[in-house]
């Protein structure tokens, strides 16, 4: 009986005035903003090495349902990266490219008029990581979680647009590569994959 209230309540509170699915497709360019951290276990590590900040764009897929001043959505998309990493001493850098499909759980809330405020929680799975940057130096976690925070401008019934800035919940750093990985015990190494883009949303 209970379970039965439980959703009979959940539904009449989907079915509100004004509820509705909204379909979109967007596409989104932007910029990397990768974090490097290196440490050790016995001392306190200086370096200049780092990520240059690169661009990285982004097509996917959402479905929304509207109610009032929220709407609850869902996201697929997949998305292309281009990094660069920059290293001092001796002076090398390294390019990389990366391919991640993610899958995102999310809600928006009306702040003003047709200004919206979003959090969503997201998954992603790398499909595909190439050039000498991940080769040389880094094996990199192929799932791991993240989150973004997003800021939508409606501009009309079938037109959106808004910026996204996404973070990873989690370190990146899986293991040095072979070519390095007996060279440098005791190193602790935190990377961190963020972007900010800028997202064009077509509703349907």
């Amino acid at each position: 009986m209970k379970f039965n209230l439980f959703f009979l309540l959940f539904f009449a509170f989907l079915n509100v005035n004004n509820a509705q699915f909204i379909h979109s497709v967007y596409v989104a360019p932007g910029i990397n903003i990768y974090h490097y951290i290196p440490s050790h276990q016995n001392y306190i590590v200086s370096t200049n090495h780092k990520f240059e900040t690169n661009w990285q764009s982004t097509a996917g897929y959402r479905l929304k349902y509207t109610f009032n001043r929220f709407s609850i959505y869902t996201t697929a998309e997949l998305k292309y990266s281009k990094i660069k990493f920059i290293q001092f001493s001796p002076s090398l850098d390294y390019s990389g490219e990366l391919i991640n499909a993610e899958a995102s759980l999310g809600l928006n809330y009306k702040i003003y008029k047709k200004i919206n405020f979003g959090f969503d929680f997201k998954q992603i799975r790398e499909l595909s990581a190439t050039g000498l940057f991940f080769k040389r130096y880094f094996d990199l976690d192929e799932n791991y979680n993240g989150f973004s925070l997003s800021l939508l401008y409606q501009i009309s019934k079938h037109f959106e647009v808004g910026s996204h800035y996404n973070l990873t919940l989690d370190n990146q750093y899986k293991s040095l590569s072979k070519t390095w990985g007996n060279t440098l015990d005791g190193f602790i190494h935190k990377v961190y994959l963020r972007n900010l883009d800028l997202r064009f949303y077509y509703n349907f």
